[in-house]
């Protein structure tokens, strides 16, 4: 209002002033004015929109050299192909009756659970589900729906300055179209601001010039999450519907593709006071539904019988599909293929577990389940056999066949706690103890002619001199005493250390360590080892694992052959080209007559007094030729049992070797010497336990011997002198040769 009057006053002084010469010069002047203040006002108007057009072809030309800049360095990134690669890995079994592989487990990485499903195997039905929800003008647009972005972008405006005109829409609508939707969960950019929305524009018109839109869509519906760490329609029907993802009917179909809108509010499985997912679920359906019959996907009668289509979610999948663990056995395939993936392509053991998790792979394992089961059964639910110690030690249990392939492990007892944990059964080296000698000693004495069956070696005190300075080293029997001469037979019978010991002095330890190294491939042993004490008592430095046990004593079940114990044949990619194949060549090791004898040997340890492994017999036809094992202190309790059909091995013995309090400090005696973990047993475990799990194994098996070398006869021999029986021997028994 002042600067109103101010003008008001300043008129009527400037008409008091004398009029000069030509008024009508004056009144030109004043209309001169006049024009002059429009003109100011739309120069100024014109030179706002002249810096808008030139901010904008600034901008433009910005986003035009940022878009080529970004497609430059991102032509790797905008891959589908490489997409295929994250998805979930397949193990295999074989059905042991109709030979037919089955299922056996699946392995996903932390980026959830995928399964890679091709565009033909995706149904009419549940593509028109997709587009309808997702994306209604998908088959027409080049990447981008220009009117839905427009009118989003428009809406976006009205809402936040506040102009009703411009407001379209309610809430904030998407605009992504299922293109760009690929690209964001491709490239992993999900920034909330305008440049990432200018990045995927120009990544969705790029990505439809590339792909098809059946390759698009076919990613999008692999990539998409659908709730409980589930990535992808495949997975997402198997898990909801336990079903192929070809056979969804339309209403499971919306039922799953109404998940991909909030997987935890509309995740059936997730039903809290808060939220039932259940119920959401299904009024999101019938949405879904609703939206297809208004945009002609489904007729009237479709409508209306897929409205009223009772929906069976497999609810008992939530817990084995998504929260499960794995066998010992599942444990240790796991670690095999990934050394080898990292050995084959000469990479690291992450960047290998990385492929074997995310990369769709197909592993054809040689486990059992009949005898994994079993084992698995009795290790969580059989009272283990008596100890008198305050805890139950430990055990672990290998069960192989004779040629070698794996058929069932077991890493602990008890319920088995989450996935690749330790398993003892293939990670713990143990001492041997005399499951040694059957091994080292008696193999290699066996097959250089200098002992046979029914050789008499003196029990008798012997006495190893050892380097300067160090004092002799006198073994001692676990019975305590000598027995004078006694036949092979009865010393492994008896498991007596004094004739092992003679025989490794004659072999040399270094002969032995060779054969268990070099030719059974034991790689844990050391080159400490090569020593009387490790080679003939089983003292080993660090020690053997139950796995590397079973290879040994294979042998003796296999006529001399060995095959390096595996746990799958092969692997496949998610295309199906084999990756890895395991053909495992068996190799002789010990000539068919010496394996022969031997094996005849260990029966005996089975089946007659005093053999220390006659707990084990089998009975029923079924022959067991057996080696028990135990080192000093009872730290750690072995028995070996071979069967015409299986090898078996079980360990019994407590995690740590020396006691220790309640913090968890070493216990020490008087003498300042570690106190051992020592299995105090009313009964020896190992033989009892490895009845309990083999005797289960082989019901129904038909009863037959091993096989043997023909040229292995045999004869009665003079126990006496250890030669044939003659007529005047009172005292015989039967040998083999």
């Amino acid at each position: 209002m002042r600067e109103y009057d101010r003008e008001r006053e300043r008129a009527p002084r400037e008409e008091e002033r004398p009029a000069p010469k030509g008024s009508g010069e004056r009144r030109g002047r004043k209309k001169k004015k006049k024009s002059s203040a429009v003109g100011h006002i739309f120069r100024a108007f014109a030179a706002l929109i002249c810096l808008g057009i030139i901010a904008g072809c600034i901008v433009a030309c910005y986003l035009t050299i940022y878009a080529f800049d970004m497609l430059e360095d991102e032509q790797y990134i905008l891959d589908l192909d490489a997409k295929r690669l994250e998805y979930t890995t397949f193990m295999y079994a074989q059905d042991p009756e109709t030979q037919e592989w089955i299922e056996l487990q699946r392995l996903s990485s932390e980026n959830g659970n995928r399964i890679w499903v091709d565009y033909d195997q995706l149904s009419e039905n549940l593509l028109d589900t997709i587009v309808a929800v997702e994306d209604k003008r998908f088959w027409e647009h080049n990447g981008v729906d220009w009117v839905t972005t427009i009118k989003a972008t428009v809406n976006l405006v009205g809402h936040k300055f506040h102009l009703p005109f411009l407001t379209f829409y309610d809430g904030t609508p998407g605009a992504s179209t299922i293109t760009q939707q690929v690209t964001r969960n491709i490239t992993d950019d999900k920034e909330v601001d305008v440049m990432r929305k200018a990045r995927e524009i120009v990544r969705a018109l790029k990505l439809e010039r590339r792909y098809s839109k059946d390759q698009i869509i076919e990613t999008y519906l692999n990539l998409v999450s659908f709730g409980n760490n589930t990535y992808g329609i495949q997975a997402a029907a198997n898990l909801y519907f336990d079903k192929d993802v070809s056979e969804l009917s339309v209403a499971e179909c919306a039922s799953i593709v109404g998940i991909t809108k909030d997987p935890t509010y509309y995740n059936p499985f997730y039903n809290t006071e808060k939220n039932n997912g259940l119920e959401n679920n299904l009024k999101r359906k019938d949405d879904i539904l609703f939206m297809m019959h208004e945009q002609g996907k489904l007729t009237d009668e479709e409508y209306e019988t897929e409205l009223d289509r009772e929906l069976v979610f497999a609810s008992e999948n939530k817990e084995k599909m998504v929260n499960y663990d794995q066998s010992y056995f599942v444990d240790y395939a796991i670690e095999c293929v990934i050394n080898d993936l990292a050995a084959q392509n000469g990479i690291t053991y992450r960047e290998a577990e990385n492929m074997l998790l995310s990369g769709g792979y197909r592993i054809y394992t040689t486990v059992d389940t009949r005898v994994q089961d079993i084992l698995d059964e009795v290790y969580e639910t059989y009272d283990f056999p008596t100890v008198r110690n305050e805890e139950n030690p430990q055990s672990a249990f290998v069960i192989t066949e004779p040629n070698g392939r794996i058929v069932a492990l077991r890493g602990g007892t008890g319920v088995k706690e989450g996935a690749r944990i330790w398993n003892r059964a293939t990670d713990t080296t143990r001492q041997a103890g005399s499951t040694i000698k059957p091994i080292t000693s008696y193999a290699l004495a066996i097959q250089q002619d200098l002992i046979n069956f029914s050789t008499l070696i003196e029990d008798k005190q012997v006495v190893i001199k050892q380097d300067e300075g160090q004092p002799d080293w006198k073994p001692k029997n676990f019975y305590g005493n000598f027995k004078g001469f006694m036949t092979v037979s009865e010393a492994i019978q008896r498991s007596c250390n004094m004739v092992p010991v003679q025989l490794v002095q004659m072999l040399t330890p270094r002969a032995c360590w060779n054969f268990l190294h070099d030719t059974l491939n034991v790689q844990s042993l050391s080159e400490m080892d090569i020593a009387y004490s490790p080679m003939a008592l089983g003292s080993l430095t660090n020690g053997i694992t139950p796995l590397d046990m079973a290879g040994a004593y294979q042998m003796y079940a296999n006529g001399g052959l060995r095959t390096q114990p595996y746990c799958y044949t092969r692997v496949l990619d998610s295309r199906g080209k084999v990756v890895l194949e395991n053909r495992q060549a068996p190799q002789r090791v010990m000539d068919y007559d010496s394996a022969t004898v031997m094996n005849r040997l260990l029966q005996r340890v089975v089946n007659a007094g005093p053999g220390t492994g006659t707990a084990a017999n089998l009975g029923g036809g079924i022959p067991v030729a057996g080696k028990t094992g135990t080192t000093d202190d009872d730290v750690d309790q072995w028995f070996v049992g071979l069967t015409p059909y299986y090898v078996g091995v079980c360990w019994v013995g407590y995690d740590d070797q020396f006691q220790r309090d309640e913090e968890g400090n070493l216990i020490y005696d008087s003498y300042g010497r570690k106190i051992p973990n020592t299995v105090v047993y009313s009964q020896y475990p190992p033989p009892l336990l490895w009845k309990e799990v083999m005797s289960r194994v082989h019901e129904g098996l038909e009863p037959k011997d091993f096989a043997g070398s023909s040229s292995v006869i045999a004869l009665k021999y003079c126990t006496l002198t250890g030669y044939a029986a003659t007529p005047d021997c009172e005292h015989t028994a039967a040998c083999f040769i």
